[in-house]
């Protein structure tokens, strides 16, 4: 190799060694930036400074008298967490008690019991999403609205729970109570829901 053109292959090794330098600085600037700004896991309940969170449907009569009742068909859904609501807010009305499922780490259902409201009242608050009706029992006739038809979802990380927006909400009422069970993204059918409700009106 002629001595001459030793300087020309020194000069492109140092260019080489300083350009991966910059992609590996690069890269590892890129992963810390990641970390710092993703936000956290979204919460599974509606966030109001009055809620009381817990664990065990027992203890919810120890802070509202609203009526609560498991559906009996749940799908392998589990009870995750229950948010108490003791006063009115933007989202529902004063002593709402809200359920949420979860299954295979993302939330199935929201289950949501109104007091002191109508199933026509709660459905002004969808405006004009379509919705159809559907028989629960030979007495009960709800209402299942379609929320969006499309959804944005966070998958779980960690030990958090993934959670997508509301899809659709089955709204109809039970003992003066308006109850609302919402579909996370696409986690639950319809048929899903309607058993669900349904298994709320057997005895057994």
């Amino acid at each position: 190799m002629p001595p001459s053109t030793l300087p020309k292959i020194s000069s492109r090794i140092k260019f080489g060694l300083v350009l991966a330098v910059i992609v590996v600085i690069a890269a590892i600037g890129l992963q810390i930036t990641t970390r710092v700004t993703t936000p956290p896991a979204p919460p599974l309940l509606t966030q109001e400074q009055t809620m009381i969170r817990l664990t065990n449907i027992s203890d919810v009569a120890t802070y509202v008298d609203t009526p609560v009742i498991e559906p009996k068909k749940r799908f392998d859904s589990t009870l995750q967490v229950i948010g108490v609501y003791p006063e009115d807010n933007a989202f529902f009305p004063k002593n709402t008690v809200d359920l949420v499922y979860v299954k295979n780490g993302f939330r199935f259902v929201d289950i949501s019991f109104r007091p002191n409201t109508s199933v026509d009242k709660e459905h002004l608050g969808f405006g004009t999403a379509p919705y159809e009706e559907v028989t629960l029992t030979k007495d009960t006739k709800a209402l299942l609205i379609t929320a969006r038809p499309m959804h944005v979802c966070r998958k779980p990380s960690g030990d958090g729970i993934g959670v997508c927006q509301i899809t659709k909400v089955l709204l109809f009422k039970k003992d003066d109570i308006v109850i609302a069970i919402s579909i996370d993204g696409k986690h639950a059918s319809d048929g899903e829901v309607i058993e669900m409700a349904r298994s709320m009106f057997t005895e057994s």
